[in-house]
């Protein structure tokens, strides 16, 4: 699988472009500003989860964002090395990225073998100034940005059908974690297509839940799906 080649057909959807998926761009012209499709967040090839929620956040404020016009290495360039690109949005600003980064080192503390979840909090806690983001790809099963998932209803079977296929083959890791029910909806496909471990996770502004049921609930799908744990 060619990887940049994957990245650019998203992120040059002709779909985009063709205004097929028209409610984006009227989301998108309302604000003032036109962002191409995000294939991805991350080193997809390399790393070891893949994060797959919704539909990437649409900020018209955004410092910096590739234009359409850009050439296929400045586009391809910006969206693997996000996490580390200085003219990027910093992810330790953004709450999301910052929950993906907490989701890895609990996963990075069962693994040793903990399955106590104030233990695993509490390992978070010690390591919180540390990213784990190399570690992680985010991605979505509807590309297009936008605020408040508007327009992912209508618009995800086309998205899914014309793109999640070939962004599980450019993936080489362990774990795909399918985050909220948007995404949920997917979970045979994904799980049809590939030989990673597929979890699922409540999104983060998901109502009363707390991190310690989110924790018990990855360690019982990882217990099923035959992770050897050390129970305590």
């Amino acid at each position: 699988m060619n990887v940049m080649k994957t990245a650019i057909k998203i992120a040059r959807c002709d779909y985009y472009q063709n205004e097929i998926c028209k409610g984006f761009i009227e989301c998108q012209d309302n604000a003032g500003v036109r962002q191409i499709p995000e294939p991805w967040n991350g080193d997809i090839e390399n790393s070891k989860i893949l994060i797959l929620s919704s539909n990437p956040s649409y900020d018209s404020t955004e410092e910096y964002y590739p234009a359409y016009n850009d050439d296929d290495e400045i586009i391809y360039d910006y969206f693997k090395n996000r996490f580390n690109d200085p003219k990027g949005k910093n992810f330790k600003s953004v709450k999301f990225w910052n929950t993906i980064n907490k989701w890895t080192h609990w996963i990075e503390c069962i693994e040793k073998g903990e399955t106590n979840a104030d233990n695993i909090i509490q390992y978070h806690k010690n390591k919180a100034n540390e990213s784990a983001l190399n570690e992680v790809c985010i991605s979505e099963v509807c590309h297009c940005k936008s605020a408040e998932q508007k327009c992912v209803s209508e618009y995800v079977d086309k998205c899914v059908n014309k793109h999640l296929d070939s962004v599980l083959k450019c993936f080489n890791g362990k774990y795909i974690i399918v985050v909220g029910s948007i995404a949920w909806n997917f979970h045979d496909r994904i799980s049809s297509q590939t030989k990673a471990k597929v979890l699922s996770i409540q999104h983060p502004n998901a109502y009363n839940v707390n991190d310690i049921s989110r924790i018990n609930d990855f360690i019982t799908q990882l217990k099923h799906l035959s992770i050897n744990l050390i129970i305590q």
